[in-house]
């Protein structure tokens, strides 16, 4: 049996989807999701052809989804402030003006 037609059973349980972040390596070799649900963090690191895999994947679905229910009206949010994990890998050349003003010399 290949792969593709390889049934796994689902034994886990549905969490609801609350957030994600997302950024890549230094070396722009794979990507980086962070998904949160309510106080639970799961970090994903996906290669750049599967995260567009994905992303074409959701695409497909929410068409259809709005073919058969109508149109989703919704937009991104703004951008805020980054979070650290949004900052995750990087390293020197802080800019020392968005730092504590308690922690400056």
């Amino acid at each position: 049996m290949d792969n593709q037609n390889k049934v796994i059973p689902f034994q886990g349980s549905f969490q609801f989807l609350s957030n994600l972040n997302f950024g890549y390596d230094l070396n722009q070799e794979v990507f980086l999701l962070f998904a949160t649900s309510g106080t639970q963090l799961i970090g994903y690191a996906i290669t750049p052809a599967h995260a567009k895999r994905i992303m074409l994947a959701f695409q497909k679905e929410v068409e259809k989804f709005e073919s058969q229910y109508g149109k989703i009206d919704t937009e991104l949010p703004e951008k805020g402030l980054k979070s650290p994990i949004q900052n995750f890998g990087q390293t020197g050349n802080q800019d020392s003006s968005k730092q504590n003003p308690s922690t400056k010399k």
